[in-house]
């Protein structure tokens, strides 16, 4: 009897064991890990991508009046100068010489009747638009997808060209400086000693002058217009003209023209010149959208907007503001 309890206790036992360590395991099955990766970063810094913005525009307006061929031409320089200097244009140009060809390319593999039936769709949609701007745009789109779909072989030209360009310095986000350099200067000074004549070299830096500093000055405010208002990117400027001219009198000299012609050009300035250059800008709007997609009438708006623009700004006493300012500055020493 005894030896039989002893039994069932050690069966017992081994259950428990089992049981044990299936639990175990279970708990052990039921731990997930979780890995939390960072967000993509940006396609392009603030600067670049407002700059790559600006010259889709520019050829656009270029479309209306000149070749596609030569727009395109134009479009890629300054798709290509929107990155860092140097380096940075050095490898956007590459990654445009790559992308016009691998598109060259892939042209020759577009399904015909698929691109024929897009058009065919596009055509349809832009007739039921009324005229409808957002509409025009949309279709526009929906055609470009289309067409798109019709050659894989452009798609992967197209995600090719944006893993190259992920490897372009971009233009800093507001903060670029344009230094430009100017041939180093050396004098060399040999001093004789007994017994062996010795060379002593000196390198100076180069050297900044007014003309170079200013031209820094404008294409930083060039720059700063496409992220910041007018009036901060003005106050900035103004600044560092000043500081372009010789330190002490020079930079006084050059601060106190500046706030003259600020005075001068404030005093001129009407509400009428800027309501006269809004009408012209509803002008041209209206002229373009009645064009139907016909070239010469987009160029003959184009002309009528410039010539209106002109008129506007064809103010006498600007003029003179600007003569005294060029005068006020020929008395301040420069670098």
């Amino acid at each position: 009897m005894s030896r039989m309890r002893t039994f069932m206790y050690a069966a017992a036992l081994a259950i428990g064991v089992v049981v044990l360590a299936s639990r175990g395991s279970r708990a052990a099955s039921a731990v997930t890990t979780t890995t939390t990766l960072p967000p993509p970063a940006p396609a392009y810094s603030l600067a670049t991508g407002a700059c790559i913005k600006e010259a889709a525009a520019q050829q656009k307006m270029c479309n209306m009046v000149a070749s596609i061929v030569a727009c395109q031409a134009e479009y890629d320089t300054a798709f290509s100068n929107c990155f860092a200097v140097g380096k940075g244009v050095s490898c956007a140009a590459a990654c445009v010489a790559k992308n016009a060809k691998c598109t060259a390319s892939a042209t020759s593999t577009t399904v015909k009747p698929c691109t024929k039936s897009c058009q065919n769709d596009w055509v349809v949609a832009g007739g039921q638009c009324g005229g409808d701007h957002a509409c025009l745009t949309a279709a526009k789109g929906d055609y470009k997808t289309c067409k798109d779909a019709c050659n894989t072989a452009a798609l992967k030209c197209r995600d090719a060209f944006a893993a190259c360009l992920a490897r372009c310095p971009n233009l800093g986000d507001g903060t670029t400086t344009t230094t430009l350099v100017r041939p180093a200067t050396t004098t060399t000074t040999t001093t004789t000693l007994p017994p062996r004549p010795t060379t002593t070299t000196t390198t100076r830096p180069p050297r900044s002058t007014t003309t170079t500093t200013t031209k820094q000055a404008a294409a930083a405010q060039k720059t700063c217009k496409k992220i910041g208002t007018a009036a901060d990117c003005q106050a900035a400027y103004d600044a560092d003209f000043a500081s372009c001219f010789a330190p002490g009198k020079g930079v006084t000299c050059a601060a106190a023209c500046v706030a003259k012609k600020a005075k001068c050009t404030g005093s001129t300035a009407s509400s009428g010149n800027t309501q006269c250059t809004k009408t012209c800008q509803n002008d041209w709007v209206a002229a373009g959208s009645q064009c139907g997609g016909i070239q010469s009438c987009y160029a003959a708006a184009v002309d009528a907007y410039n010539a209106c623009k002109t008129a506007c700004t064809a103010n006498p006493t600007v003029v003179s503001c600007s003569a005294s300012f060029a005068a006020c500055l020929a008395k301040c020493p420069n670098l």
